[in-house]
């Protein structure tokens, strides 16, 4: 991973990470990815 690539994921304004990125940043910090989907909440 290049300086320009390390420069975009610091980038807290960054959204478009894919899920295999994620587990390699997750894995240089010591830690793990977890997905969670929850409900949205409904209206009433």
């Amino acid at each position: 991973m290049g300086g320009k690539e390390i420069s975009r994921y610091e980038n807290a304004e960054y959204d478009r990470y894919e899920l295999q990125t994620l587990r390699k940043i997750a894995e240089a910090c010591g830690a793990k990815v977890k997905v969670v989907f929850e409900e949205k909440n409904k209206v009433a």
